[in-house]
């Protein structure tokens, strides 16, 4: 059953809109053509309802009154767009944007990404209430035009909108050990966030490599706080973290568009990044980083988006849609962790990735028995089916290395392909940042050409 709240302190009243105050706005009549052709949002607050579960109702109560009011300091803030907001429900809004002045120049495009800017700092704050605070996952889809398209209504466009967003979130409390998990899995996705909003986070890179010739496939990077021993701080634990309480976007928002600057500022590559499969659905927090690698489509081809299964794909057609969008711009499209419980064939056959890695259980267990040799075989045998380039994970030592390539294996990662580094290589004969025939490697892949490639 759900959780009913009474309306926020402070907040408007349900189903009203409202004109963000400010005083740079025109008289709102002068206005109202513009609004009808400004862009149309449905915005939620995916787990307020977790919130109210854990914490209160009283506690989901100021979380939405404080996303409302931070939504409202945004819009104000902005000299070239004009907002109004229309409170549907507790942690449930429309939002419309558009340009206060035509000179401004302020495209529909423009309007989804300073939306999916929003959704990304707010999803990086901590909101408090008393002595506790909580992070939210602030999830927003545009619904076109609010003068509607086709002859369907502006509203029609956002209750459809509104549906399809209410889909796309997760619950995340059933994959909870009660209360107590959801609050100590907040308070490590706490510690994680302001490491990463004071800049204590930076990429450490692990090769995959060829198991025989020690050819680098690419390069991993995983955001990462520096130790006192100079290595990388632990990953799983925080990242298992965000995955349980589907907060990730912010945080994959962010090493993307990190990975972007890298790629943009250098000659390196290729580089991968992992993004939750659960993030990987087109929503606005995509807008961004879809439009620099638009904007400069050979970013793309050095750029490896690897989707992690460590949780489940919120909707596989979705996820598939965006992989054809991804890799239209350039991008290599990897799945990682096949073997784990999110992983399901019919689910890579949706995907098509172009590269598959196997949970590193699998080669681990080859150590135990010839049994467990030959259902890795037949593991890779299925991945090789599905991907033209499959690396096995868990490398760590010269044995289950040998163990790799009996089962057939040739590409692997793991610490004794290679451990984390701060660094990306360089090349010793040149000094020149580390690099593949990115050209070569597509080829192999048999991928497609990215529009405007010459052949």
């Amino acid at each position: 059953m759900g959780i009913e709240w009474s309306a926020p302190r402070g907040s408007m009243p349900d189903g009203a809109w409202h004109a963000v105050a400010c005083p740079r706005l025109r008289a709102e009549s002068d206005l109202s053509q513009d609004l009808a052709q400004g862009e149309a949002f449905a915005l939620r607050i995916g787990n307020l309802q977790a919130i109210a579960s854990v914490y209160g109702g009283d506690f989901a109560d100021s979380v939405s009154s404080q996303v409302l009011a931070s939504l409202q300091v945004f819009i104000a803030s902005d000299p070239h767009v004009f907002g109004k907001i229309c409170s549907r429900a507790t942690g449930v809004f429309d939002l419309m944007l558009a340009a206060r002045d035509s000179t401004d120049g302020v495209s529909r495009a423009q309007c989804r990404q300073k939306v999916a800017i929003w959704c990304s700092a707010i999803g990086r704050r901590a909101l408090a209430f008393g002595a506790r605070s909580v992070h939210v996952l602030a999830s927003a889809l545009t619904a076109g035009s609010m003068a509607g398209d086709q002859g369907v209504p502006g509203e029609c466009l956002l209750a459809q909108a509104h549906a399809r967003l209410e889909c796309a979130q997760i619950c995340a409390m059933a994959r909870l050990d009660g209360f107590d998990g959801y609050q100590r899995d907040m308070a490590i996705v706490a510690e994680l966030y302001e490491q990463l909003n004071r800049d204590q986070l930076q990429f450490a890179w692990k090769p995959v490599r060829h198991l025989e010739n020690d050819t680098s496939l690419y390069y991993r990077g995983m955001l990462s706080a520096l130790q006192a021993d100079g290595g990388a701080g632990e990953w799983d634990v925080s990242r298992k973290a965000m995955h349980r309480l589907g907060l990730t976007a912010a945080f994959d928002q962010h090493a993307l568009l990190q990975a972007i600057d890298l790629l943009a500022g250098s000659e390196v590559g290729p580089i991968a990044v992992a993004v939750a499969a659960s993030s990987f659905q087109s929503l606005c927090w995509w807008e961004p980083v879809l439009a620099r690698l638009r904007a400069c489509r050979s970013l793309g081809r050095r750029l490896f988006i690897a989707i992690d299964g460590t949780c489940a794909f919120v909707s596989v057609s979705a996820a598939a849609a965006l992989a054809d969008e991804l890799r239209a711009l350039g991008c290599v499209i990897v799945f990682e962790r096949m073997g784990n419980d999110n992983g399901s064939i019919a689910s890579l056959l949706a995907l098509r990735p172009d590269v598959i890695t196997i949970e590193a259980m699998f080669l681990r267990l080859t150590l135990e028995s010839a049994r467990d040799l030959d259902l890795l075989r037949h593991l890779l045998g299925v991945a090789m089916a599905i991907a033209p380039v499959v690396v096995l994970e868990g490398v760590d030592t010269r044995a289950l290395a040998k163990n790799a390539i009996v089962v057939g294996g040739l590409w692997g990662a793991g610490e004794h392909v290679g451990a984390a580094r701060w660094i990306l290589p360089r090349c010793p004969a040149t000094g020149a940042a580390w690099h593949v025939n990115v050209d070569h490697f597509r080829r192999q892949l048999a991928l497609p050409r990215y529009v405007g490639e010459r052949a």
